[in-house]
């Protein structure tokens, strides 16, 4: 879980807020990754694009393009595939791609792919699990179905099991036809969030609603998702096996946050709010590998914050549509001084309109000693810098509390090419004797999240849009900082 969130955080502080701001690799390290691999700049374009919808353009470095494409096809890698996914063999697999149209007839898997992660890519977006009757058992446990409320189903649409060879697309078109409420399903589901049904009549009833309104169990399930599930003991108990924490580990983390189970209605507020504690519970060597000064105060503030931000509401989402349809207007430019003036201004209006919409306030500063030199976003777009000077990012609230202040040294932005600060910057020295404002800790309730399947499974990704936003404010604080350090690698 650690590994996973520094990898997206890392990410998000490289690249900013849109991918729209990106910094293609030089031609030289471009040409030396084909030259290594023994590949054309055509053939990892078609790769790229086939596999994960990108270009040699969305990597900065060949290190980079090394870490998503990962190894080659080998007999030792494949095997594992195989055995994962049950797959007999490689005859078998190579009948598979075929057969979902992923792979021509008689071509070579192994040349077709080449590295493993696309084979990968490829197999679980595959229908691999054929139909027979365990497996059909198995799928209709899963919806509380009989085979023959199944078939009949099926020829309601003028459709028959007869037409599908996979698992996967019985499932699919079940989802598509819609699976009625019966007493099976309605106990399958009742079974996956670990409710009664006088709990479910209840969650409707207390929102002005009636399970009579609904026919089928996907439109039911999405109601239910809408209003919160509440806390029982059995999805309790999930979370915590979920987590593979005892009950008494639980109450000890939530007291060292000063929270309380009593204080959440929904079970989804409490799994998104352990999520948010554990990962800050383990910490430490991502706060210390980041090496940005950021701690776990900080970490929690930031939490808290973008916790108390509900961003599944369509008014957010739409305004952070079009601040990124904006952003995509820009096209792709390698520093800020690719852009004109008008440009120039279209970008700082979209940062300070979308750091709006994620409640913050930003403030940054050069420091040197106690030397503190206060510079806007603008500036920063376009400023020389004197070398050895650190850059300081404080975050606010709008409210005026700080969350987190990082500091950037000269080393980690590459400042070294200039002696001293131009004139035009027209700002005051402060010296730092005492420093106004203390971090003090935010407390805010979190938001209801969705984090379930259409059957009630909980998805293995549980940081839920909160966690993206988390992500995706952090790193809209710091675009100023990218930009500028591009402006400055691109004056040297």
């Amino acid at each position: 879980m650690r590994r996973f969130y520094f990898i997206l955080l890392s990410f998000v502080l490289l690249l900013g807020v849109s991918p729209s701001i990106s910094f293609a690799m030089s031609p030289q390290d471009l040409s030396d990754f084909l030259e290594r691999e023994g590949l054309t700049e055509v053939q990892l374009t078609d790769l790229l694009s086939n596999y994960w919808e990108l270009t040699p353009n969305d990597f900065e470095t060949s290190e980079d393009l090394e870490a998503l494409l990962g190894e080659r096809i080998t007999d030792e890698n494949l095997q594992q595939l195989l055995e994962i996914n049950n797959i007999v063999d490689e005859t078998e697999l190579t009948s598979l791609l075929v057969k979902n149209q992923k792979l021509e007839e008689g071509a070579d898997l192994r040349t077709t792919f080449v590295y493993i992660s696309a084979l990968e890519n490829t197999i679980s977006f595959m229908s691999i699990i054929p139909k027979t009757d365990e497996n059909l058992q198995q799928l209709l446990d899963t919806y509380g179905l009989t085979i023959d409320e199944l078939n009949q189903i099926f020829n309601l649409n003028n459709d028959s099991l007869d037409n599908y060879e996979f698992i996967e697309d019985i499932e699919m078109v079940l989802i598509n036809y819609g699976v009625p409420i019966t007493e099976h399903t309605l106990d399958t589901l009742l079974n996956n969030f670990g409710l009664s049904l006088e709990q479910l009549n209840q969650i409707f009833s207390d929102n002005n609603d009636s399970l009579n309104n609904y026919d089928n169990i996907d439109d039911l399930v999405t109601k239910l998702l809408e209003y919160g599930i509440p806390i029982t003991d059995q999805n309790f108990q999930d979370l915590l096996n979920d987590f593979e924490i005892t009950q008494d580990q639980f109450e000890a983390l939530m007291l060292k946050y000063d929270d309380a189970k009593e204080n959440y209605q929904t079970i989804d507020e409490l799994y998104m709010t352990v999520f948010m504690y554990m990962l800050i519970e383990e910490s430490d060597e991502f706060l210390e590998e980041l090496g940005i000064g950021l701690d776990k105060i900080e970490l929690k503030n930031l939490v808290k914050h973008f916790q108390g931000i509900d961003m599944t509401d369509p008014v957010f989402a739409e305004k952070m549509a079009e601040l990124e349809n904006r952003l995509i207007e820009l096209g792709e430019f390698e520093s800020p001084a690719d852009l004109t003036e008008e440009q120039k201004t279209v970008l700082v209006n979209t940062f300070q309109e979308m750091m709006g919409l994620y409640q913050l306030q930003a403030q940054y500063y050069l420091v040197k000693g106690t030397e503190r030199i206060p510079v806007s976003y603008q500036e920063l777009l376009t400023m020389k810098i004197t070398k050895g000077y650190d850059l300081a990012v404080e975050l606010y609230n709008t409210d005026g509390l700080l969350l987190a202040d990082i500091n950037l040294t000269a080393e980690l932005l590459g400042f070294e090419i200039i002696e001293e600060i131009e004139n035009e910057i027209n700002t005051e020295k402060e010296t730092i004797t005492n420093p106004v404002n203390v971090k003090s800790e935010v407390q805010i309730q979190p938001v209801k999240q969705q984090n379930q399947s259409g059957t009630g499974e909980r998805l293995p990704d549980t940081a839920g849009n909160s966690g993206n936003g988390i992500l995706i404010g952090l790193g809209l604080a710091m675009t100023g900082v990218i930009l500028f350090r591009k402006q400055i690698v691109k004056q040297s």
